[in-house]
């Protein structure tokens, strides 16, 4: 009950939260098997393919595969047209291509053993990961290491961030801003808006949806399509 109340889970009278119980009956009690890492992650809303790669060297090859899920339900709300699409999934390709490059590299500096491979990933479920931006985590300060670009005002496009569950909400906020200030600009200005939303906000979506069944097959996919919806509604009418 000290571990329920220290961690804040809830339970009913005479009952152990459900949440504690899988602490306390983890094999691993220290946090390292990756059913316990998977657990935490869900319950702090951590998504990406950071965080999927990194199980993915830790528990083994097999353990798990990316799939594109959650970017068919994505296009269908927002309705893009095929260069789009094209253009959307290019960006994907290449932000994963780009975690990949990132994960190795933090590998190879970082980790000697699979014990210090599995401190960054309990680091990263505890969201003890200093970033810019309370919606995202950082792969570098789960790893004790300083901020690649101090300059740099917030973590989006870093390389280096992992998105949480609040930062669908802020990328769907920016995209309703995008598209609010691209359908008002001129031509010159239309065409960075757009940039903006295909480079950057679309692909860091499509990231989030497409690694929620990678690393957490049974969760509900519902809320976080609200989300996106939400914002998608508030981008065509933004007085409802």
């Amino acid at each position: 009950m000290l571990a329920a109340m220290a961690r804040s889970h809830k339970g009913g009278i005479g009952r152990l939260p459900e949440m504690t119980d899988i602490y306390l009956k983890d094999a691993n009690f220290a946090g390292y098997s990756p059913e316990f890492i998977l657990r935490e992650m869900f319950e702090r809303g951590v998504f990406g393919f950071i965080p999927a790669l990194l199980l993915r060297h830790y528990a083994g090859k097999g353990y798990m595969e990316l799939n594109v899920t959650g970017q068919t339900k994505l296009i269908k709300a927002i309705g893009l047209d095929a260069l789009q699409i094209e253009s959307v999934t290019a960006s994907v390709t290449k932000s994963f291509g780009k975690a990949a490059e990132i994960v190795k590299e933090t590998l190879r500096a970082q980790c000697g053993s699979r014990a210090e491979l599995g401190t960054i990933l309990q680091n990263i479920a505890a969201g003890a990961t200093p970033s810019r931006q309370s919606e995202m985590l950082c792969l570098l300060g789960a790893a004790g290491c300083a901020c690649c670009d101090p300059k740099r005002s917030g973590c989006l496009g870093c390389g280096y961030e992992i998105y949480t569950k609040s930062a669908l909400y802020l990328l769907m906020k920016e995209y309703a801003r995008l598209n609010r200030e691209k359908n008002a600009a001129d031509n010159l200005h239309r065409e960075r808006f757009e940039n903006i939303l295909e480079k950057g906000v679309l692909p860091a979506v499509m990231e989030i949806l497409t690694s929620v069944p990678v690393l957490y097959p049974d969760a509900e996919m519902e809320p976080l399509y609200e989300i996106m919806e939400r914002g998608i509604q508030y981008a065509d009418n933004p007085s409802d």
